[in-house]
C-alpha cells in the first residue's frame, strides 16, 4: 500500500500543475478565453508524463493528441504546439533546477 503524498510533494504538484495551465491559458488554443479548469484533462496529463519520464516528443505529441482530438479542434498548427511543448519542458527545467538550488548547502 502506497503512503499518502507529503504535504510538499502536494505543493510541488499543485506548482506544476499552476505553471501547466497558466502556459495553456496565454496560449489559448481554443482561440478563446474558458474557464480556469478547461484544459486540466491536458495539463493532469502532461503531470503524468513529467512523472513517467517523458521526453520533449512526448509533449509535443500529448498536445497535439489532446488538442486536436479531445478538443476536437482541426490540425493546429505544429510550430504553435511546439512553442507550447518547449515552455512546458523549460519550466519543468527551471523549477528543478531551484529545487536543486535548494537542496545545496
Amino acid at each position: 500500500m502506497s503512503r499518502p503524498p507529503t504535504r510538499l510533494k502536494r505543493k510541488r504538484i499543485f506548482t506544476e500543475e499552476s505553471a501547466i495551465r497558466r502556459i495553456i491559458q496565454d496560449w489559448q488554443p481554443l482561440g478563446f478565453p474558458v474557464p480556469e479548469d478547461e484544459y486540466d484533462c491536458l495539463v493532469l496529463q502532461l503531470i503524468g508524463l513529467k512523472h513517467a519520464g517523458g521526453s520533449g516528443d512526448d509533449v509535443v505529441l500529448k498536445i497535439k493528441d489532446e488538442i486536436e482530438d479531445h478538443f476536437g479542434l482541426g490540425p493546429v498548427p505544429w510550430a504553435e504546439i511546439q512553442a507550447a511543448a518547449a515552455e512546458v519542458m523549460n519550466g519543468w527545467r527551471n523549477r528543478e533546477k531551484e529545487g536543486n538550488n535548494k537542496r545545496r548547502p
